[in-house]
Formats: structure tokens, C-alpha cells, sequence
């Protein structure tokens, strides 16, 4: 018997997947193949998943009928954070005289190695591949890097994908766009019906923009979508920002929208070109009802830049610059800063910086007036640059706390609130995630979320930062605190003593044991 595993968070499902799978069922000649929407998808950091009963229900539709294939709730069911080794070794002992195959995209396929016990993996099942926009001749050069790592070759389906991607339509639903010509109608209508990806007011503000330049908005929301959860900024969040931010561009001074706009005395002379940034955050907010200040503030110097960016602003600000259709000078040594994979809220000031210092450089050939926060920021990011020179560690955003002081922090709080067996994990060797991991656990439900609220109370209160996400504090099995480069986990004993991360991710040598009595980290052995 041969059976293939399709899982993802299809969030949502879309027609592509419906090919691939079709595809793969004919190229691999299966029997059967489980099609399984994640619980919480490891790599999936940044962003929030919808309901899981929403994503079953979506699958279920798109795939009906669909000669051998069926949709599975394990992941679901089983909760937990969805690693691939943990879900392959069920259904090897599930179907143990069967031929396991698990479907991947060239992405995945090329990350793999980073995956949580790659090699586990391999013993239970063989990687089936799907290419998308891949160059003649890429499987014969993968297949040898591959086999040289892992001493094993995988299978290639029979199917080259479209440029459609879940990402993709969470960003043209947030933009009010139809997305029936991308998945089943059922799924698009239940889409719109429960308005899981809406962005409130979106597609009024890209109406105020000529169509050339609300495609460019869209456009700019794709690539800060994608870019978000490696920076730990929230995607429904940069979504917004980047479909907002241009909103202000083709809307003249003198319309009624901005009877109540006035300029800021610290704005100073303001050029043209520029201006539309500050009338851009004003429609946001009075037109449109934007509140979120960072979403504000990403808009407000979305085109000049400041000091002390926020890193949703930098996101903005560098997607506006480096989307698919810019064509300038310098534009893709940009793109491939932009796309550097360094994590956290400083992961794109190098990019940051590249990219105010063309700006400027510009400005000047062109004999253009240069707005003094351009030239105030093209020094500062230079200047942070230069800083960090022979840092091992990235600091937090907007202060000069690191991942490890921020992690020791995080240690402090929970033992205000009595947390037992606090440990914390450096796992920046092994995954793009994060930089460690905090972890704790509680006695009961209460004391959980008392944990949790402590965490982010102090962390707040003495270094200025919020998480990302937060997930499970109320639930009181495991609660996960998201501060980017740092991932708290707090569970119950049960729950820890069943997911037993530490023994998943240490090494021997990257655990430390908090010391109540010291208030410090002291490396242990761990076995």
C-alpha cells in the first residue's frame, strides 16, 4: 500500500493544493492520501492561525469528491505543536507494511535539515517533491546535496505550481478582493461570510488610490506578509500597515477627507514627494478608524524613514521599496539583504540602512531637496551599524537589551510568580524560531496565567516590549509567550512531561537551569 501525507495549515486552501494533491496521487500511484491541516505549525511563527474547526471545514469542501484523498484531523485533534518527526512515526506504526511518502515544496525541501530530527523522519517515510518556479535542472542538484547529507534520495512529483500561496490570499481577502478564482467557491464564500482574513476598511482606502497604485499596495502587502513572521512582527498586522500606507498618495490637500489635518511643527518643511506619508496616517485614523500606533506610525514615515524605526515601520518602509515591480539602480542588492535570514526586531537593519543611503545618494544626483529625517535616520542605521560590528547577539528593538538578557528577564518574572523547573535553551544553531527558549511550568490553570500576565507585565513595565503573539495562558496546558528572538512556554507537568522539549532540543551543552536564590542561568549537563 502506498500512502502520501499532505500537511500544511491551509490557511486557507486553495486551488493549488488541490492540484498538487491530485497530482501527486497519480505521479507516486497512491492509495490513498491523508490531507492533515496543523494544530500550530512550527515554522509558522509571527502569524496566527485561523480557528482549526474553520481550516478542517475549508479543506473538507475543497477536497470532496477527490478520487483517494482524504482530509485528516489528527494534527487537530492531537494539539500541540505539529512536528513533522512526531507525526510521521504515527503513521508508520499506524501502517507499518505501508509505503510512506510526505509532500514538500522546493522551500521545504532545502530547509529541511533544520528540521526537528530530520533523520527520524527519513526512517518512517521518503520526501516527495513538488517544484515551483524552480530552473531546469534543480531536482539533479538538490537530489546530491540531499543524498550526500541524509544518504537518501526523494521522489519528484510530476507537477510544476502556479505562484499561489495561502500568504497570497490572506492579503487579498484583508483587501476586500473575490478569491473564488483561487479556491472552490464554498471556501471563498465561507471566507467572506466569517470574514477570517478581513482587514476593516482596506478596501476603502485602496479605493482613494489610482489602480496602479493599489496594485502596488497589494504588492507591498505580499512581501511584508511573507517577511513577518521571522521578525516576529504579527502578520494580520503588517498586512494592514502595508495596504494602508499609501493610502494618503493620490488624495489632494485640499479634499474634505483632510478638512482636519494639520502639520506638526517638528515635521518641519516637508517636500511634496513626502508629504503623503503624514496625510496617509491621518485618513488611517479619522477616516478609516485605524487606532493601532504602530500600524500609524509604520505609515506616518513610511517614505522618509526615521531614527529608532519600529520594526514594523522598517518592514513597511523596505517592502514599499523593494516590491516585485520596483526597477531602479540598487534595487537588488537590496532584495537580497532584504531576504537575509536574520531573525528578530533589528533583522533588517542592514537592509535598513543600504536602503536610506540610496536614498540620499539619489536625492543628491537628482539635485532634490532631502527631507532632514531621511538624512537624520541614513546616519543613525549607519552609525548602528557600525555598532554592532563583532556582536554575537542582536539586540531588542529600540534598546540595547539582548536575547539573553531578555530570556533572564523573562527567568526573573516567572519566579516572581513561583514558576518551578525554570529553564532556558539556546537554540539559535537549530532554527531559524528564535534564539532561545524559556521554560517553566506551573501547578495549576491559575497560577499559569498568573505566570504569563507577570511575564509580560515586567517585561513591558522595564524593557518597552510586547509579544508578538500569545497563546494558551487562559487554557492552563500550555501557554506560549512570543517575544521573537525569545519563545516562553509555560506548561502544566502533565503537558511538559509529554512534549518534554528540553529533551527535543538539547544538545548537551545549550541548557541553562535558573537559579532562584542567584536570580541567574547556570549551564548544566542534561541527559
Amino acid at each position: 500500500m502506498r500512502i502520501g501525507i499532505f500537511g500544511g495549515s491551509f490557511d486557507p486552501v486553495h486551488m493549488e493544493h488541490i492540484r498538487l494533491a491530485e497530482s501527486a496521487v497519480k505521479t507516486l500511484a497512491l492509495d490513498k492520501l491523508f490531507v492533515m491541516p496543523a494544530f500550530a505549525p512550527p515554522h509558522k511563527k509571527g502569524k496566527i492561525l485561523s480557528p482549526d474547526h474553520d481550516r478542517l471545514q475549508m479543506c473538507r469542501w475543497a477536497f470532496a469528491g477527490r478520487e483517494k484523498i482524504e482530509v485528516s484531523d489528527y494534527e487537530i485533534k492531537k494539539e500541540g505543536t505539529s512536528y513533522t518527526y512526531l507525526t510521521c512515526r504515527y503513521f508508520r506504526e499506524k501502517y507499518p507494511n505501508a509505503e510512506l511518502f510526505w509532500l514538500v515544496g522546493t522551500d521545504m525541501l532545502r530547509n529541511f535539515p533544520t528540521w526537528k530530527n530530520p533523520e527520524s523522519i527519513l526512517n518512517d517515510v521518503t520526501l516527495a517533491v513538488c517544484a515551483r518556479n524552480e530552473k531546469v535542472g534543480w531536482a539533479e542538484a538538490e537530489e546530491e546535496k540531499f543524498y550526500e547529507r541524509f544518504g537518501k534520495k526523494f521522489e519528484v512529483i510530476g507537477y510544476n505550481g502556479a505562484d499561489v500561496s495561502s500568504t497570497k490570499l490572506r492579503v487579498m481577502a484583508g483587501a476586500g478582493i473575490d478569491l473564488t478564482p483561487y479556491t472552490d467557491e464554498k471556501t471563498a464564500a465561507y471566507i467572506k461570510e466569517k470574514k477570517l482574513y478581513e482587514i476593516p476598511n482596506a478596501k476603502e482606502a485602496l479605493s482613494l488610490e489610482k489602480q496602479s497604485r493599489a496594485a502596488h499596495s497589494l504588492r507591498v502587502a505580499f512581501l511584508a506578509a511573507e517577511r513577518a513572521g521571522a521578525l516576529g512582527i504579527p502578520e494580520r498586522q503588517a498586512i494592514a500597515a502595508a495596504l494602508f500606507h499609501d493610502c494618503g498618495k493620490n488624495v489632494p490637500i485640499g479634499s474634505p477627507l483632510l478638512k482636519g489635518f494639520r502639520k506638526r511643527k517638528e515635521w518641519g518643511d516637508i517636500p511634496p514627494p513626502v508629504l503623503h506619508q503624514f496625510t496617509g496616517a491621518y485618513l488611517a485614523r479619522k477616516a478609516f478608524g485605524v487606532t493601532d500606533e504602530k500600524i500609524l506610525d509604520a505609515i506616518r514615515y513610511h517614505t522618509s524613514g526615521k531614527k529608532k524605526m519600529t520594526a514594523l515601520g522598517k518592514l513597511v518602509f523596505l517592502a514599499d521599496m523593494v516590491e516585485e515591480e520596483r526597477a531602479y539602480e540598487g534595487v537588488e542588492v537590496l532584495r537580497e539583504l532584504f531576504h537575509e535570514k536574520r531573525k528578530g526586531a533589528r533583522g533588517l537593519d542592514k537592509c535598513l540602512s543600504e536602503a536610506l543611503k540610496q536614498t540620499v545618494e539619489f536625492l543628491q544626483k537628482k539635485e532634490a531637496e532631502i527631507y532632514p529625517l531621511t538624512v537624520e535616520a541614513c546616519r543613525y542605521y549607519e552609525n548602528a551599524e557600525k555598532r554592532d560590528d563583532g556582536k554575537t547577539e542582536d539586540c531588542m528593538e529600540n534598546n540595547n537589551t539582548t536575547s539573553k538578557e531578555l530570556a533572564l528577564a523573562v527567568c526573573n518574572a516567572l519566579s516572581d510568580k513561583r514558576g518551578k523547573d525554570i529553564v532556558c535553551l539556546y537554540v539559535r544553531e537549530k532554527t531559524d524560531l528564535c534564539d532561545y527558549f524559556v521554560i517553566a511550568s506551573g501547578s495549576n490553570a491559575p497560577q499559569i496565567k498568573a505566570m504569563g500576565e507577570r511575564v509580560e507585565e515586567l517585561i513591558e513595565k522595564d524593557l518597552g516590549l510586547v509579544p508578538s503573539r500569545t497563546e494558551g495562558v487562559r487554557d492552563g496546558r500550555w501557554a506560549v509567550i512570543d517575544y521573537g528572538d525569545v519563545i516562553v512556554h509555560i506548561f502544566n507537568d502533565e503537558t511538559r512531561l509529554f512534549y518534554h522539549l528540553e529533551r527535543l532540543w538539547t544538545d548537551g551543552g545549550n541548557l541553562e537551569r535558573y537559579d532562584e536564590k542567584t536570580g541567574k542561568l547556570e549551564s548544566v549537563s542534561h541527559s
